[in-house]
């Protein structure tokens, strides 16, 4: 096939308050990706992306960063 086929994930630090938003942005667009929260208290989460849906869950990322704070990270802290 050519194509990698895993799952990415990809971690970030989010504003607590928007935990909830973002898992309802994600899951409004079927099967794009799923979201866990790895540290509720310091705002880490996780984001599982599709193969082939990377464009798309980054467009999410980058427009959720205009509304709250939301930072990369490497790995969970």
């Amino acid at each position: 096939m050519g194509a990698d086929l895993k799952t990415i994930t990809r971690y970030y630090r989010i504003d607590r308050r928007a935990i909830c938003l973002l898992k309802f942005i994600l899951e409004s667009y079927d099967g794009i990706g799923t979201m866990s929260t790895v540290d509720p208290r310091k705002g880490v989460i996780s984001v599982h992306i599709a193969p082939g849906c990377e464009p798309d869950v980054e467009a999410i990322i980058e427009e959720m960063r205009g509304e709250v704070r939301l930072e990369d990270l490497q790995e969970p802290c």
